[in-house]
């Protein structure tokens, strides 16, 4: 803030500006998505940190990171809600049988010729 304004920001003014700028429009996006209902045991700012931290990462891989894709990416990566955890091991599961099916000696992708 000080170096966009040119100008010394004292604590309060940059705390509030903070929060006004860059908190409150990510936990915005957490609200409006009901990304909260994804992580029944954690706090908007609980999950404010987490997103921040998967924003971080995403990029360090893309140019611009829209923080309500990073958002729903996000809950439906890691949700902690049961019927989503479950989704997620079959899906991990079927890619692992996947890999491990094309990894078998004389294995081929598609259908054997003649079939």
């Amino acid at each position: 803030m000080g170096i966009d304004e040119q100008r010394d920001v004292d604590e309060a003014e940059a705390v509030t500006h903070w929060y006004d700028s860059v908190y409150l429009p990510v936990v915005e996006v957490i609200c409006e998505q009901s990304i909260l209902a994804d992580f029944p045991e954690r706090t908007e700012s609980d999950l404010y940190l987490w997103l921040m931290d998967h924003m971080h990462y995403l990029s360090e891989s893309q140019d611009d990171v829209d923080p309500t894709e990073a958002a729903q990416e996000f809950a439906e990566e890691f949700s902690e809600r049961p019927l989503q955890k479950l989704l997620r091991s079959v899906a991990q599961a079927i890619d692992a049988i996947g890999e491990a099916e094309a990894a078998l000696p004389g294995s081929a992708v598609g259908p054997k010729p003649g079939e």
